[in-house]
């Protein structure tokens, strides 16, 4: 290593010395945090055995050793669908109060037991109906969300112990001067003083408002911006004159590999170098959803296996380390061009400091433009391309408190082979106070007083196994009252483990919403829990059901296979009250407009609270139903084409029951072992499309790695893919090329990571000032060409979604009645 540095800083320009003042501090740091929810991203966690639980937990908040998080923000479940499910309100109805429910609480306490000085912040995405009087408008009624508000914040302290230091109003929606002025004084009434306001959680309009309005800005103390963008010019004037600290309170969103940490490691200087924003909080905290849902592994580090406790360490983690092992809440950033500000070459590096001692924390970060975009929002026009770079500091004598040395840690997100938080050798300090370091492309850099940073570890985690264990038994009788049962996975409505009403002891899962919520995301579908594997599509659902008579004989309930998350596509088996079943194309509709019907018919009218067995079948095209096991239909037809979860759900928001469910594999398309490839992929083998798998089953010649690079390896053969850049130009297996080397333009395919595992993407590669896509077509060929810019149809398509469990490039994401069956990347037959 310490040849490399020599060998590269003589071949590098140094530029003049950057001072280090610590006289000029300027805005306090108010730490680096995460976001549980928005919604159900932790609802797997919950699931775990204890011994991993307590692992993840320590790497992301247990100082010294992993994110070391500072802030833990939550959702204040609203009832409502809020990205990857919905999570419960303490008040369901106005009369309603319980805070056993969800995991939030959890979170929480876990967050405070290993670092007692996390803050913690709770916001809303969606409320309970009532609270609006029927309006879908949360301030309609001031006070019913005041006091909504004021419940969790005394629940939490009251039952949980646990004070909320920062609240804020509504999700990336409206806000109301009013009602955050009333809600202020509730606050104060209530003896949460102390409890400050954060303002708006969405876009810089709120500032605009609180310039005009001296008594809604005096109830604020934090302006809370969603997603803000680096370019210059970005921000209005009066969200820097209000003399407010400017929090990026929602942040990320991307992917959670070696990229999706350089984005992240890229924002947390940029903007307060840019912006003078004082901290950064995360979308989300831990990826405990499972894939099929929005924003798959967008997180700190992801758990979605709680049935085999494999969890994964992303770059992520360590990314957060460089900042927050070196800090603490109430130091403050030096001034820019007096400790931080833009390098030469290219890059931002802050400096932080202890105001109370002689401590400081310099990070410094070169990340690339082709590594450095998030999610959202788009990068800044302005050149972001970096150098390597021979970075000088000079520091006052009278600030070093007589250190000689400083702690060097290193990462580097953006080359073949990367870093993650390394120790290096400590860099030694002049006796006039200067010291040098060599930065690379790619590098995040930290220099600090401080001696306590390390990189924990706790033993290697369980292997991963993909797969959703069947057969599948509920567990409702062993659950705990008010929370979920293992594996379910709410995502419009809620359902909870309560006990029958028929006075035994009995427990039940019972959906608890009765009146359409205060909508985050807006919802065409009745209320469905979802469990299992997207990728599902020959399996067998049973439940025992209880349907109450709120709707009359109009209400009723149902079994579904291959759901996606919003229960748009499934085949769904329904029952009313009045003995009307049908086997329908999709979940039921809230509205009652038409929807496919496959098959229908009657059976007896069902009693009111009594349970009944309903039973669904699909094995490739054909599906059977049964009521009470008499069948109710056998092999009718309805198109192949779709995956998706198990669910199950009802045609309305009322108390619908079920106290059991099974499933179970059907058919004879399981295959027990992963597909071999009959002849070895190898160099020079062309890639083809074709059929996907059916039921989650890995085929070694479909099986890909999407890397950080922008390389398409084909896992069992170690080889890349490689196109020749020329119209229809073929696609073939490759040695992995090295940077530098000609042919590696032709394997760079580029695409944006985060969203090309739940949206079909382009995969791009750039010759010049030509650009080519990867597409194929039903006939089984597969070329790169110039983008068509059309739609996707069923003869050749140029959008790929990538399906992580089975490791598989698809052509479709949920079923597109366009593309036909779905084709999937095939490197060897």
């Amino acid at each position: 290593m310490r040849s490399f540095l020599l060998v590269s800083m003589a071949i590098q320009m140094a530029f003049g010395m950057e001072t280090i003042d610590l006289s000029q501090l300027a805005q306090r740091f108010d730490g680096i945090g995460a976001i549980s929810g928005g919604g159900g991203t932790s609802r797997l966690l919950a699931d775990y055995p204890e011994q991993y639980k307590s692992e993840i937990m320590d790497y992301l908040f247990l100082p010294n050793f992993g994110a070391n998080l500072q802030i833990c923000k939550v959702e204040i479940g609203g009832d409502s669908q809020s990205t990857d499910g919905s999570e419960p309100s303490h008040m369901h109805t106005a009369d309603d109060l319980d805070f056993k429910r969800g995991y939030e609480w959890w979170i929480m306490q876990e967050a405070k037991k290993r670092n007692p000085n996390v803050k913690l912040y709770g916001l809303s995405w969606a409320f309970p109906g009532w609270i609006g009087n029927g309006t879908r408008d949360p301030f309609h009624s001031p006070s019913n969300l005041a006091n909504y508000t004021t419940q969790w914040l005394q629940g939490a302290r009251d039952v949980h112990g646990l004070e909320i230091d920062y609240i804020g109003i509504w999700n990336e929606r409206a806000y109301s001067a009013d009602y955050i002025k009333l809600l202020r004084k509730y606050l104060d009434h209530h003896g949460f003083k102390n409890t400050q306001i954060v303002a708006a959680d969405g876009t810089e309009d709120v500032c605009d408002g609180m310039k005009e309005d001296q008594s809604f800005a005096d109830t604020v103390s934090v302006v809370g911006l969603h997603y803000p963008y680096d370019g210059t010019g970005y921000y209005n004037s009066n969200c820097t004159s209000l003399g407010k600290p400017l929090w990026a309170s929602e942040e990320s969103s991307s992917y959670d590999d070696l990229n999706g940490a350089a984005c992240w490691a890229r924002v947390l200087s940029a903007h307060f170098v840019l912006h003078n924003i004082t901290s950064s909080i995360m979308w989300n905290l831990v990826g405990s959803y499972y894939y099929g849902t929005n924003w798959y592994a967008s997180s700190m580090m992801n758990a979605d296996q709680p049935w085999s406790g494999y969890y994964e360490v992303a770059p992520v983690i360590w990314a957060t380390a460089h900042y927050t092992q070196f800090t603490e809440i109430g130091w403050k950033f030096t001034a820019k061009g007096s400790g931080s500000g833009q390098l030469k070459t290219g890059g931002y590096y802050v400096t932080l400091a202890d105001p109370n001692s002689k401590n400081f924390t310099i990070v410094i970060e070169k990340i690339p433009k082709d590594h450095g975009l998030c999610v959202r929002p788009a990068l800044p026009p302005d050149d972001l391309t970096v150098t390597g770079e021979l970075v000088k500091f000079q520091i006052q004598k009278g600030y070093l408190n007589g250190a000689t040395k400083l702690s060097t840690w290193r990462s580097n997100f953006a080359k073949d082979e990367p870093m993650l938080f390394e120790k290096m050798e400590d860099t030694l300090i002049s006796d006039d106070g200067e010291f040098e370091i060599f930065v690379d492309w790619g590098d995040v850099v930290t220099l600090s007083t401080i001696q306590t940073a390390q990189k924990g570890a706790h033993p290697k985690p369980p292997a991963s196994k993909y797969e959703f264990p069947l057969p599948f038994e509920s567990t409702i009788q062993e659950a705990e009252p008010s929370k979920e049962a293992i594996g379910f996975a709410d995502q419009i409505g809620i359902f909870e483990v309560h006990p029958k009403l028929d006075g035994s002891d009995e427990l039940t899962m019972r959906q608890m919403v009765t009146q359409d919520p205060i909508t985050w995301q807006q919802q065409t579908r009745a209320p469905v829990t979802v469990l299992g594997n997207f990728e599902w599509q020959d399996i067998e659902i049973e439940a025992s059901l209880s349907i109450p008579d709120t709707m009359g004989q109009y209400s009723g309930a149902c079994v579904a296979t291959r759901s996606d998350q919003y229960w748009a596509n499934a085949v769904s088996l329904c029952v009313t009250l009045a003995g009307n079943w049908s086997l329908i194309d999709g979940g039921w509709r809230l509205d009652g407009t038409y929807f496919k019907t496959f098959a229908n018919g009657t059976v007896s009218s069902l009693t009111p609270g009594k349970y009944y067995r309903l039973k669904l079948v699909t094995v490739n095209g054909l599906a059977q139903g049964f009521f009470e096991g008499e069948q109710l239909f056998e092999n009718v037809e309805f198109p192949d084409i779709g995956v998706g979860f198990a669910a199950i759900g009802s045609t309305g928001y009322f108390p619908m029951e079920f106290d059991y469910v099974r499933i179970d594999r059907a058919g004879s398309n399981w295959n027990s072992t992963q597909k071999k490839c009959k002849s070895p992929a190898k160099v020079g083998s062309v890639l083809t499309a074709d059929a996907c798998t059916r039921n989650a089953r890995r085929d070694e010649g479909l099986m890909w790695e999407l890397r950080s690079n922008w390389q398409l390896v084909h896992t069992p053969s170690g080889l890349c893919a490689q196109a020749d850049l020329s119209s229809r130009g073929q696609v073939h297996l490759a040695e992995c090329a090295s940077p530098g080397d000609d042919v590696r333009k032709s394997q760079e395919f580029r695409n944006r990571y985060s969203n090309i595992r739940q949206h079909q993407q382009e995969l791009m590669l750039q010759d010049g000032s030509s650009s080519y896509s990867l597409q194929g077509t039903s006939s089984g060929s597969v070329f790169v060409d110039h983008a068509n810019e059309g739609h996707d149809t069923r003869d050749q398509w140029e959008k790929w979604v990538y399906f992580p469990n089975t490791m598989q490039l698809r052509n479709q994401y949920t079923a597109d009645y366009s593309l036909g069956a779905p084709n999937c990347l095939r490197a060897c037959s």
